[in-house]
């Protein structure tokens, strides 16, 4: 109905709404993402929809985009210039688009924000009809919003079960007439983004070369714990790295009074730049995306057993940098990165998140350089949360075993430095591969457990492979989430039976040697994988014996040199069904 070319993006949208003479005080508090869903909205029920004919929970919003909050984000850091080492916090999110619509329309039923490389017409269909046809909602709207810079689309579809004068099947052929196709034919094509450098310090290693000489050699990390007083020793193992925090602030040359998850994030971020050899990396625009899931838990521990005894009493240096983001910050400010910096914390697909995520921020433009990936220390508090799951294995941890009882703890850090097409070309060293596929997809089947089916994993690799134009028979080689617990091999075994048929490709779960480290377990196997890829090797899966009843692959049991590997899919899913799936290619 309208079309823009001579004024900015908010000078538009707010003469839609002077245009529509419409009356909401709320509007001028959203951002231009949130402004424009909502008005295109206002458009498409301002005359065509009798929405007193339903009940509020019987009218659903499903919605979609690419961008997500982007475009907020560049105008955030556009504000902080002047500012060093700004922290991004990202206040604008496609909820609030969403959440304005309903409070607007007083609509209360299903409602769901999905984020894609394109307008999905085949998956929305799918979605929203499945709704209809389950009587969970009687109507819905769903369609399209996104805005990055002053490029932007909208495009609603208002969907009713019962056939209206005048409507048109409800399908995705004609989603995609009205939705007018040539906005993804004429797309600009992604750059490609590269990885320059790797960084991992875990159980089986201090460094790169240490784990994958332990990988050769079949040793595996797990053992009893003995950098944590708690009465869970000599009874479950966990994989520590093998360096106290004194160690390790002699290592990374700081002070050990720092949390344990910045000590080793600090230590393998730094590999992994000092591996890429970027040179002039102070004139290029560097970020810095990193993962966790417990911050500086650790000494905050250690500050309240002083406390809870005396009041008086209690480091409160201890619990200065107690939160995610602080490890981040203090990461960063030694690796001298001031242009960006965010932390992402998703449990067990933290830093698969950060890693995409920062190759994003490349694909827009945004940075030349981004290093990528995640940290996690061990705490009381995770070893104490897990074990009143009950999810534990009091022996070292099996996965995709039939016998399977659940996971090993584990901690560590893994970095990647990605790169853009122009900084690839000025480094003097090969590229270790290039992030061609990815995808996040959340099924929110319970707090912690996989939906039984693998809902969510099915979505995050199919889409991750459609993402980097591959099919399933292009992947040699699964790192598989594999954490040991029945619900999680289970659920990721069911997806990979659904997605690869009967064309399974070599797999295995790296956490059968380091543990499952949490927040850092996406950016440690992220780093297996490109090595994969480089040295073209295939991981074990230790401790394999009964394959389980309901799959009909194997995991892989030896380790094996020598092999032609072109992509590798990394699967890292968490808590909340937050799961993410990359995919890493040859150059």
């Amino acid at each position: 109905m309208f079309e823009n070319k001579n004024v900015d993006l908010p000078a538009f949208l707010l003469s839609v709404y002077q245009h529509f003479e419409l009356s909401y005080s709320r509007f001028y508090k959203m951002d231009n993402l949130s402004k424009l869903g909502w008005l295109t909205s206002e458009i498409l029920l301002k005359d065509s929809f009798e929405k007193e004919n339903y009940q509020p929970e019987d009218i659903g919003l499903i919605l979609s985009n690419a961008n997500s909050s982007l475009d907020s984000d560049q105008k955030y850091l556009k504000s902080v210039d002047d500012i060093p080492s700004p922290a991004l916090f990202v206040y604008t999110l496609p909820n609030i688009m969403i959440g304005e619509i309903c409070i607007r329309n007083n609509f209360k039923g299903e409602d769901a924000f999905f984020v894609a490389e394109h307008f999905d017409a085949g998956f929305t269909a799918q979605y929203v009809g499945g709704l209809l046809n389950n009587n969970v909602i009687k109507a819905c709207i769903c369609g399209w919003v996104d805005v990055l810079n002053d490029e932007y689309k909208s495009a609603l579809f208002l969907v009713e079960k019962d056939e209206k004068p005048g409507s048109i099947l409800f399908n995705a052929h004609n989603m995609n007439r009205a939705f007018d196709n040539d906005i993804n034919i004429n797309k600009k094509v992604d750059a490609n983004v590269f990885i320059a450098g790797v960084g991992a310090i875990t159980a089986i290693g201090n460094n790169v070369a240490e784990c994958l000489a332990a990988f050769e050699c079949g040793r595996a990390g797990m053992g009893d714990i003995t950098h944590m007083a708690t009465i869970h020793k000599h009874q479950v193992p966990v994989a520590e790295v093998k360096m106290t925090n004194q160690e390790l602030a002699i290592r990374a040359g700081i002070s050990s009074d720092i949390s344990r998850t910045t000590l080793l994030s600090l230590i393998a971020a730094k590999e992994a730049l000092d591996d890429a050899g970027i040179p002039n990396l102070a004139s290029l625009r560097t970020g810095f995306v990193s993962a966790n899931t417990v911050g500086g838990m650790d000494n905050s521990e250690a500050f309240f057993v002083e406390f809870l005894k005396d009041n008086n009493k209690g480091k409160l240096k201890n619990v200065y940098d107690h939160e995610c983001g602080s490890v981040t910050e203090a990461v960063a400010d030694r690796l001298g990165i001031t242009d960006y910096m965010t932390t992402i914390s998703t449990a067990c697909s933290s830093s698969a998140n950060a890693i995409f995520y920062g190759a994003r921020l490349i694909r827009n433009g945004i940075l030349d350089v981004v290093v990528a990936g995640g940290t996690d220390a061990l705490t009381k508090f995770t070893l104490n949360g897990f074990n009143t799951l009950m999810i534990l294995d009091k022996e070292f941890c099996k996965p995709f075993d039939e016998h399977r009882q659940g996971l090993n703890l584990g901690e560590g850090a893994g970095y990647i430095v990605l790169v853009s097409e122009k900084v690839a070309k000025t480094l003097g060293k090969p590229l270790y591969a290039k992030l061609s596929g990815y995808n996040n997809s959340n099924d929110a089947y319970h707090q912690t457990a996989s939906s039984p089916d693998g809902t969510g994993s099915y979505l995050a690799m199919r889409r991750a492979l459609v993402k980097a134009g591959l099919t399933t028979t292009a992947i040699d080689y699964i790192n598989l989430h594999g954490t040991g617990t029945p619900n999680n091999d289970s659920a990721e075994g069911t997806a990979i039976k659904r997605l690869f048929e009967n064309n399974f490709p070599p797999m295995s779960s790296t956490k059968s040697f380091t543990g499952h480290t949490l927040g850092a377990s996406g950016g440690i196997e992220a780093v297996f994988s490109v090595l994969a890829i480089k040295h073209g090797i295939i991981y074990p899966n230790l401790r394999f014996e009964t394959p389980m009843q309901e799959l009909p692959f194997t995991p892989e049991t030896k380790f094996l040199k020598g092999q032609k590997i072109r992509h590798v899919m990394s699967n890292s899913f968490g808590f909340g069904g937050n799961c993410t799936s990359l995919v890493f290619s040859e150059i």
